[in-house]
């Protein structure tokens, strides 16, 4: 489904089961791609990290989870600040992937 944004349109996948695939779907996205980071709230983790991570291992992809806490007052440029800073020493690079996971 393509969402109709002004400035950036983008394409959304929905479908039953889809983290249950979403790894092939990060291939046809993000190429060669073998560390991710999912940044995500408590909740949403204990909610539906199984089917995630057992799709990212099951295509060789390194999963790193960050958890921020929840509600909009804590997006902001420190928290990204902060979760950057954390990716750096667990090994990110260029060739790593960012997802945000619900919240």
């Amino acid at each position: 489904m393509r969402i109709q944004l002004p400035r950036q349109p983008y394409e959304a996948i929905i479908q039953p089961g889809l983290l249950s695939g979403a790894a092939e779907h990060i291939a046809q996205i993000a190429g060669d791609v073998h560390k991710c980071f999912v940044v995500t709230v408590l909740n949403v983790r204990k909610a539906w990290e199984k089917p995630l991570a057992e799709s990212l291992k099951a295509a060789n992809l390194e999963a790193n989870w960050l958890e921020m806490r929840d509600g909009e007052r804590y997006k902001t440029l420190s928290s990204v600040e902060e979760l950057a800073g954390r990716m750096v020493k667990l090994g990110a690079d260029r060739r790593s992937l960012l997802i945000a996971f619900g919240g």
